[in-house]
């Protein structure tokens, strides 16, 4: 069973479709995933995937990574900035 998405964030840039792109590019369930920037002066992004799983479940996967991703970075610049103290 193969599902096509396409997954439209209006009001976001390249950089925070980019990271989400990312993750679902490493992800095993997903056999293709691209991003595109339509318009550079407009803040929309659109990732394009396709999947042999449920596209939903893999796009809530993909943004919980990177939700971990944030929270490992920012608890060593917490940490980091403890030691510089």
């Amino acid at each position: 069973n193969v599902e096509y998405a396409e997954l439209v964030l209006n009001n976001e840039n390249y950089t925070i479709g980019n990271i989400i792109n990312y993750m679902l590019q490493n992800d095993n369930d997903v056999m293709y995933s691209g991003l595109n920037e339509p318009d550079r002066l407009v803040e929309q992004v659109i990732i394009l995937y396709i999947t042999n799983k449920d596209y939903f479940t893999v796009l809530k996967r993909a943004i919980t990574k990177s939700m971990e991703c944030y929270d490992n970075i920012k608890k060593q610049l917490i940490k980091l900035d403890k030691i510089n103290k």
